[in-house]
């Protein structure tokens, strides 16, 4: 785990804590759910960063189970301080690698143990926490892809964009 941010990485490793932000940024602070629902994800990505093959993760990740101890979808944050324009990409990546996580979980013929059974693949949405003092507007693919020069490609180009929450200006 990287040192920049470690607070808010430590905090948002405590299930409560987890479960708390969930229930405000999705449930709109209704009690949906719980911490006993909260399974914190160590799930990496190996990435050519700087000519080698580095393990990235996400600030925190977390399947949230159902009341009833089954898996029901994963939630990746990503704590940022400053505006990456290249944020819509990274966000992607790390649903992408949740959902390639999933994929391995399912083909192992002797999974790691896990406090869930894993048989069907579940939503997975990375939501970005931004600290910053100026407000960050959320951008999307279409709008740092130059798709001017290709515009007949554009409907073929899904247009993510990433879920991106101002913190500081709550």
């Amino acid at each position: 785990m990287s040192k920049k941010d470690l607070t808010q990485k430590t905090l948002l490793r405590l299930p409560d804590v987890f479960a708390s932000l969930i229930n405000f940024l999705i449930f709109d602070n209704c009690p949906v759910i719980h911490p006993d629902q909260i399974c914190p994800l160590d799930i990496p990505a190996q990435f050519d960063y700087d000519s080698s093959l580095n393990p990235v993760y996400r600030d925190a990740s977390a399947m949230v189970l159902d009341p009833n101890g089954h898996p029901s979808f994963i939630v990746n944050f990503e704590n940022q301080t400053a505006h990456d324009p290249t944020m819509p990409i990274r966000a992607m990546g790390y649903t992408d690698t949740a959902y390639f996580w999933q994929r391995s979980q399912l083909i192992k013929s002797s999974r790691p143990s896990l406090p869930f059974s894993l048989s069907r693949f579940v939503l997975s949405l990375t939501i970005v926490l931004h600290y910053g003092k100026d407000p960050w507007k959320a951008r999307s693919l279409h709008e740092i892809i130059h798709l001017e020069q290709t515009s007949l490609l554009k409907p073929f180009v899904s247009n993510y964009t990433m879920n991106l929450e101002n913190i500081a200006w709550w």
